[in-house]
């Protein structure tokens, strides 16, 4: 369960790079 909202900030991580990018 620890390891669901990990996953979340990284795809919001990426999202957010991809955005900048």
């Amino acid at each position: 369960d620890l390891s669901y909202p990990k996953l979340s900030s990284a795809a919001v991580f990426v999202k957010k790079l991809h955005d900048l990018a």
